[in-house]
Protein backbone atom coordinates (compact mmCIF):
# COMPACT_ATOMS: atom_id res chain seq x y z
CA UNK A 1 0.00 0.00 0.00
CA UNK A 2 3.13 2.50 0.83
CA UNK A 3 3.85 2.39 -2.74
CA UNK A 4 0.25 3.16 -4.07
CA UNK A 5 0.29 6.32 -1.72
CA UNK A 6 4.32 7.86 -1.23
CA UNK A 7 6.94 7.88 -3.65
CA UNK A 8 10.28 6.14 -2.54
CA UNK A 9 14.02 6.61 -4.22
CA UNK A 10 13.34 3.15 -6.12
CA UNK A 11 11.04 0.92 -6.32
CA UNK A 12 10.80 -2.90 -7.33
CA UNK A 13 9.78 -3.73 -10.62
CA UNK A 14 8.03 -7.50 -10.85
CA UNK A 15 8.21 -7.17 -14.28
CA UNK A 16 12.38 -6.98 -14.82
CA UNK A 17 12.95 -7.99 -10.71
CA UNK A 18 15.22 -5.33 -10.49
CA UNK A 19 15.21 -2.04 -8.49
CA UNK A 20 14.39 0.67 -10.71
CA UNK A 21 13.81 4.66 -9.85
CA UNK A 22 11.02 5.70 -8.44
CA UNK A 23 12.59 9.49 -7.01
CA UNK A 24 16.56 8.52 -8.23
CA UNK A 25 18.76 6.70 -10.14
CA UNK A 26 20.94 5.01 -8.07
CA UNK A 27 24.18 3.15 -8.58
CA UNK A 28 24.09 0.27 -6.06
CA UNK A 29 27.17 -1.28 -7.05
CA UNK A 30 29.07 -0.27 -4.62
CA UNK A 31 27.01 -0.57 -1.28
CA UNK A 32 30.26 1.64 0.43
CA UNK A 33 29.39 4.66 -1.83
CA UNK A 34 26.02 5.21 -3.19
CA UNK A 35 24.75 8.10 -5.34
CA UNK A 36 21.50 9.26 -6.51
CA UNK A 37 20.46 11.22 -9.19
CA UNK A 38 16.87 12.98 -8.58
CA UNK A 39 14.62 12.34 -11.80
CA UNK A 40 13.80 16.41 -13.10
CA UNK A 41 10.37 17.83 -12.88
CA UNK A 42 9.48 16.23 -8.97
CA UNK A 43 6.83 17.36 -7.47
CA UNK A 44 4.45 16.69 -4.51
CA UNK A 45 0.74 16.98 -4.96
CA UNK A 46 0.74 20.81 -3.97
CA UNK A 47 3.18 21.85 -6.95
CA UNK A 48 6.35 22.09 -5.15
CA UNK A 49 9.44 21.02 -6.27
CA UNK A 50 10.58 17.18 -4.27
CA UNK A 51 14.65 17.81 -3.49
CA UNK A 52 17.13 15.63 -2.25
CA UNK A 53 16.98 17.92 1.38
CA UNK A 54 13.32 16.28 1.29
CA UNK A 55 14.78 12.94 0.98
CA UNK A 56 17.68 13.22 3.88
CA UNK A 57 14.84 14.66 6.16
CA UNK A 58 13.28 12.02 5.82
CA UNK A 59 15.54 9.12 6.49
CA UNK A 60 17.13 11.39 9.32
CA UNK A 61 13.95 11.43 10.76
CA UNK A 62 13.62 7.52 10.70
CA UNK A 63 17.46 7.17 11.70
CA UNK A 64 16.84 9.33 14.98
CA UNK A 65 13.42 8.68 15.91
CA UNK A 66 13.82 4.80 15.25
CA UNK A 67 10.43 4.68 14.25
CA UNK A 68 10.91 1.76 12.03
CA UNK A 69 14.16 0.45 14.01
CA UNK A 70 15.68 -2.14 11.00
CA UNK A 71 15.97 0.84 8.35
CA UNK A 72 17.22 2.93 11.54
CA UNK A 73 19.93 0.20 12.40
CA UNK A 74 20.52 0.31 8.45
CA UNK A 75 21.03 4.13 8.46
CA UNK A 76 23.14 4.00 11.99
CA UNK A 77 26.31 4.89 10.29
CA UNK A 78 25.90 5.93 7.04
CA UNK A 79 26.54 9.53 5.94
CA UNK A 80 23.81 11.13 4.12
CA UNK A 81 24.49 14.10 1.56
CA UNK A 82 22.95 16.32 -0.38
CA UNK A 83 23.78 18.57 -3.39
CA UNK A 84 21.58 19.69 -5.63
CA UNK A 85 19.89 16.89 -7.39
CA UNK A 86 22.08 14.52 -6.03
CA UNK A 87 22.22 12.52 -2.85
CA UNK A 88 25.25 10.69 -1.57
CA UNK A 89 25.73 7.91 1.37
CA UNK A 90 28.63 6.64 2.57
CA UNK A 91 28.11 3.31 4.59
CA UNK A 92 30.96 1.66 6.42
CA UNK A 93 29.63 -2.00 6.05
CA UNK A 94 28.52 -3.77 3.09
CA UNK A 95 25.00 -4.83 3.75
CA UNK A 96 22.84 -5.85 0.62
CA UNK A 97 19.88 -5.40 3.29
CA UNK A 98 20.77 -1.75 3.32
CA UNK A 99 18.85 -1.46 -0.17
CA UNK A 100 15.86 -1.37 1.65
CA UNK A 101 16.39 2.17 3.07
CA UNK A 102 15.66 2.75 -0.61
CA UNK A 103 12.30 1.49 -0.55
CA UNK A 104 11.42 3.91 2.15
CA UNK A 105 8.28 6.20 2.03
CA UNK A 106 9.67 9.79 0.84
CA UNK A 107 7.77 13.18 2.82
CA UNK A 108 8.75 16.50 2.34
CA UNK A 109 10.98 18.23 4.84
CA UNK A 110 8.73 21.16 5.48
CA UNK A 111 6.60 18.29 7.18
CA UNK A 112 9.49 16.22 8.82
CA UNK A 113 10.16 20.12 10.26
CA UNK A 114 6.77 19.76 12.18
CA UNK A 115 7.31 15.95 13.62
CA UNK A 116 8.42 15.44 16.96
CA UNK A 117 9.44 12.34 18.95
CA UNK A 118 5.52 11.91 20.03
CA UNK A 119 4.07 12.32 16.79
CA UNK A 120 6.07 9.74 15.05
CA UNK A 121 5.46 7.60 17.66
CA UNK A 122 1.78 7.76 17.17
CA UNK A 123 0.75 9.48 19.51
CA UNK A 124 -1.02 12.01 16.86
CA UNK A 125 -3.06 15.45 18.09
CA UNK A 126 -6.62 15.01 17.61
CA UNK A 127 -6.70 18.25 15.67
CA UNK A 128 -3.72 17.47 13.29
Amino acid sequence: INGLLYRSILEYSPETGKLESDLASCNTENLLSIDCVLESNLEWSNGEPISSDDIAATLNLIRETKVNPIIASLLEKTKIETHDNIISFKNSSKDINFLQVFLQPIIPKSVVETLNSENVDGKFSEIG
